[in-house]
């Protein structure tokens, strides 16, 4: 059960670091493109449609739909180690491209 619970953690640490990568995406695009408010919101909309198919999807392949808090921590730290070491790596790169 620990090893399930384990495997299971480290799955959604690689979430939270797939959805900073998404965040970043979109950064970019936002940086190099000028776009109005109402694309803006549209943007906004389907990275949260995006975000929530990928932990539905994952919540529901790999631990049979059971939400559990360790679950969403696992993404929190995911996301935090992303975004505090690699973030700014990405964002430099995509803009200069």
């Amino acid at each position: 059960m620990v090893k399930n619970q384990s495997f299971l953690f480290f799955v959604f640490v690689f979430n939270g670091f797939l959805i900073g990568i998404i965040f970043d995406i979109f950064r970019a695009i936002r940086k190099n493109f000028k776009t109005k408010d109402y694309i803006t919101y549209l943007e906004d909309i389907f990275f949260c449609i995006l975000v929530g198919i990928i932990f539905a999807y994952s919540m529901y392949k790999y631990s049979d739909g059971e939400l559990r808090l360790f679950m969403i921590l696992g993404i929190v730290l995911g996301l935090l180690i992303y975004i505090f070491n690699i973030s700014k790596y990405v964002i430099k790169i995509s803009t200069s491209i």
